[in-house]
């Protein structure tokens, strides 16, 4: 929602977990800027995470996303016979290497189904607030050298850093709840013809 106002602070922005070696896993926060935007960019980000460590997510919110996450989980299922060999292999080779279980979608859809539905926004609060510390972070910044743009220095990334994370918050409205995907339904059409291609059955 951020990211399409009039004067966002970035183009987009996102977090998840990721594995940087077999023994090291890190929790990423990342932004896409404009040019030069960097600084602003990174407060908006620490601002966003300051929220969510006070006041968590809304019920819509995780409703939203178990929803996403249960529809992932039919789709992957309902393709199963579609499914690409280099997904199996990549599965095959966390297994065998970090012991990560591999027990097929039937197993993972079946479980997910019993499961997501009974995860709380209490939990996931709780689970941000543990991988969102104050310690144990790094900052990384990339930009484009060229004419014009000035790299950002650790100073300012340090001071945007604490300028978001000490900014004063309100807890997120959810905007999207409940809202139509169109305000007015469009007129119906009509079939103004028929055809077919007996070669292919359509």
């Amino acid at each position: 929602e951020m990211s399409r106002q009039a004067d966002a602070p970035f183009l987009s922005a996102g977090a998840g977990g990721d594995t940087v070696s077999r023994t090291v896993e890190s929790f990423d926060v990342s932004a896409r800027v404009k040019d030069g935007g960097i600084e602003k960019g990174l407060a908006a980000i620490a601002t966003e995470i300051a929220r969510v460590k006070q006041f968590g997510f809304n019920q819509s919110e995780l409703d939203r996303a178990k929803a996403s996450m249960l529809a992932r989980y039919e789709r992957a299922f309902n393709e199963r016979d579609k499914a690409e060999s280099p997904g199996f292999a990549s599965e095959l080779i966390t297994y065998y290497l970090t012991g990560e279980a591999a027990p097929g979608i039937e197993t993972e859809l079946k479980l997910a189904r019993e499961y997501v539905p009974s995860i709380t926004v209490a939990e996931v609060g709780a689970m941000a607030r543990d991988l969102l510390p104050d310690t144990n972070r790094v900052v990384i910044a990339t930009a484009p050298q060229k004419a014009g743009l000035t790299p950002v220095s650790e100073t300012a990334l340090r001071d945007s850093l604490r300028a978001g994370a000490t900014a004063t918050v309100a807890a997120w409205t959810d905007n999207i709840s409940g809202r139509e995907l169109l305000t007015k339904a469009p007129t119906a059409g009509t079939v103004t013809g028929r055809r077919e291609i007996p070669e292919i059955g359509v």
